[in-house]
């Protein structure tokens, strides 16, 4: 464990860079006699080093204070919509490859509290498991095709992946809006699939930092609903701004992927999603 205040003394100059932590990675990597195979960023990022959007709301009188920049997140250059946040080019430290050579991942926390809370929500994870059919269960589940042409595909993927990936060993959940109907319903499904558990929790198609489809299938505010005790799932969304972390924002404001992994009995272990709009479903 390493505070990232020396790691800007030692490889920044004193300055909150995250090229000093990739620097202290790649030292790591070429000189300690056993090199880290594994890197764990623990806190929250964003992307207003200079507090500019504090400046602005303060012109109009509105008194917004964003959460400290913890641990600085990387940032690169997509052509439609800007930078997009990239953690992954911490651990690209040999060669000039962008390929990572560390594996690589992020705690979002802001107050003590939650780390604490995670890290006993893990250890239940692996040292007390819940056997049951839940661990060979895989939940697929789509957005329909009634907001953009094209947008069939995100029901037709769950089937291709279905039809030639998934082994036919395993059990599968679909769960599809369009054949279901209904977004009430929709919604009610999905909530009972991570309550009853799964190995793995699949969403495809529109969404952003609170919800997931236009017609609200599963939103922020049901993630505390949904308690499944140590059957938490992987969850995986091809979708746009799950995890969009690195926006500005008050203490103790999230988007849903980092609510998903936080608190106990309750969401996922762990979640993969897209960050920003250039990276979205299409």
């Amino acid at each position: 464990m390493v505070d990232v205040d020396e790691i800007y003394n030692e490889f920044g100059y004193g300055l909150a860079t995250p090229f000093a932590i990739r620097n202290f990675l790649r030292y790591a990597l070429n000189v300690w006699a056993a090199p880290p195979e594994f890197v764990l960023l623990v806190g929250d990022a964003h992307y207003d080093y200079k507090n500019a959007e504090t400046r602005y709301y303060q012109e109009f009188g509105i008194n917004k204070v964003n959460y400290p920049n913890f641990v600085p997140t990387f940032h690169s250059w997509s052509p439609e919509w800007g930078e997009t946040p990239m953690d992954i080019k911490f651990a690209a430290v040999l060669g000039d490859d962008p390929i990572p050579d560390l594996a690589i991942g992020r705690l979002p926390i802001q107050r003590p509290g939650e780390l604490d809370e995670y890290v006993e929500k893990l250890i239940a994870y692996e040292s007390n498991p819940d056997p049951g059919p839940w661990q060979g269960r895989l939940v697929q589940v789509a957005d329909d095709e009634q907001t953009n042409i094209g947008d069939h595909i995100f029901q037709a993927s769950r089937e291709e992946l279905i039809r030639r990936v998934i082994p036919p060993a395993w059990e599968t959940q679909r769960i599809y809006l369009r054949e279901i109907g209904s977004s009430y319903q929709t919604k009610a499904r999905i909530r009972e699939a991570i309550s009853a558990g799964a190995l793995i929790l699949e969403y495809a198609g529109h969404g952003g930092r609170t919800i997931w489809a236009d017609e609200n299938i599963f939103h922020i505010a049901d993630v505390p609903q949904t308690q499944n005790g140590t059957r938490q799932p992987l969850v995986i969304a091809t979708t746009c701004e799950m995890n969009f972390f690195d926006k500005p924002e008050e203490l103790g404001q999230r988007p849903l992927g980092e609510l998903f992994i936080l608190g106990r009995n309750r969401g996922s272990d762990r979640n993969s999603g897209r960050f920003a709009l250039d990276l979205c479903a299409l």
